[in-house]
């Protein structure tokens, strides 16, 4: 038995150290997703996603083969963004936006184009002009009755163009005013009473398409020109990040994960930026990715121009076999038996923790040697699964650990090639 362990310890390949990655693609040929190029796309509050090119499809992120087709909507779509009540927001290159939960559908007319769409923590709408050539002046919001508009007349506004906007955790409205005749960009936030402005020293860069708001007070866009990179205005000054290498081109979204990590989409990979460190990750398919969103469990769902829906996961991909697995109460901690066992290469881990906090999930070999970390980060109460691909690993003995709060608990797991 000695011998037999020596030997897989000496075939164990040496990449199978590193964090396991995994990513998956959907498209017309294996699943159900009605297209495989999409301008965009957003999650609504069941985790749905909303797929949009110059149409709007709903689609099961979970159950793939569960899709809902809607009609055109007259134009391309910009945006898409869910509310707390189940409908989606829906931003066009035309002077109007959509509100919809599949069933009621509203649009409301402008002056111009509304392209960067946010809601707040109180269910508010915002919006903004999102281009100087556009005639849509103003920031707007919509409490579900009334349309308020606010500009650089009536209001703290800098300027009356906003060309990006965003909410915090706290409900502060955050966006980018534009000057057309002096071309400078001005970073504001609004609380509901108090205005402040923020003259950013970047003026002359191209700004990308999102902005951000992490839990620390940080907000975050992405710049495409003169240099590609991400900006950061930490409460009193901006800070520029410039892009982790030269294999990774334009940004297209940024958003942070359940652990505040910042998540920044490139048209050919993602970039994770942690404590000014960059991790870049990219799939051995080419891939032209247009929009980003991550659910509650981390995974990040990237439209494509061409090959589909693509879901990434550093530590593995979960996909719920119901929606509403978030939502049930969990009472008792508990690490199930992975299956298949044995298994050949990939089997699913599941467990439920009843208390939020950082959880990590490990493998080791039966001398103690870590060998894959499948989940390390802040979860809330609830049930989990993970997929766990062992094709790098030789034959034999594993065993993995959860480790939950004060909970420890250890499972043996046979891989049979």
């Amino acid at each position: 038995m000695k011998k037999y362990f020596l030997i897989m310890l000496v075939l164990l390949n040496t990449s199978a150290f590193s964090q396991i990655q995994l990513w998956k693609v959907f498209t017309t040929s294996n699943s159900t997703v009605p297209g495989n190029s999409f301008y965009c796309l957003g999650l609504d509050k069941d985790e749905n996603i909303w797929l949009a090119a110059h149409g709007l499809a709903k689609w099961d992120k979970v159950n793939p083969t569960n899709y809902l087709q809607y009609p055109d909507l007259g134009s391309d779509i910009v945006s898409v963004v869910g509310d707390s009540n189940g409908y989606v927001w829906v931003s066009l290159e035309a002077p109007w936006i959509i509100k919809t939960n599949g069933t009621d559908w509203e649009t409301h007319h402008f002056t111009g184009n509304m392209w960067p769409i946010t809601i707040d923590i109180h269910n508010n709408f915002w919006g903004g002009a999102g281009y100087s050539w556009t005639p849509l002046n103003g920031l707007y919001k919509y409490d579900g009755f009334v349309w308020t508009v606010y500009d650089s007349i009536n209001s703290g506004l800098p300027y009356s163009t906003v060309y990006k906007v965003t909410s915090d955790v706290s409900g502060k409205i955050w966006g980018l005013a534009y000057s057309k005749n002096e071309g400078h960009k001005t970073l504001f936030s609004f609380d509901g009473t108090i205005w402040n402005s923020f003259p950013t020293i970047y003026s002359h860069f191209w700004i990308g398409k999102t902005m951000a708001a992490d839990r620390k007070g940080n907000i975050w866009y992405a710049t495409g020109y003169p240099e590609e990179g991400i900006v950061q205005f930490d409460g009193s000054d901006f800070i520029f990040h410039p892009a982790p290498d030269s294999t990774l081109f334009f940004p297209t979204a940024l958003t942070t994960d359940t652990s505040d990590n910042l998540w920044v989409c490139w048209e050919n990979g993602l970039a994770e930026y942690n404590n000014s460190n960059w991790t870049v990750y990219k799939d051995s398919i080419n891939h032209d990715f247009s929009d980003m969103v991550i659910d509650k469990q981390n995974n990040i769902w990237l439209s494509t121009f061409g090959t589909g829906v693509v879901v990434f996961n550093k530590t593995g991909i979960i996909l719920s076999t119901d929606n509403s697995d978030m939502d049930q109460i969990v009472n008792n901690f508990s690490l199930s038996q992975n299956y298949p066992n044995p298994f050949n290469p990939s089997t699913k881990i599941s467990w439920q923790s009843p208390v939020a906090g950082n959880q990590t999930l490990k493998i080791y070999d039966v001398l103690g040697n870590e060998v894959a970390t499948l989940v390390n980060d802040y979860r809330n109460a609830g049930s989990y699964e993970v997929d766990f691909n062992a094709s790098k690993l030789s034959s034999g003995i594993y065993f993995y650990k959860l480790q939950a709060g004060n909970f420890v608990q250890t499972k043996k797991m046979i891989l049979l090639k």
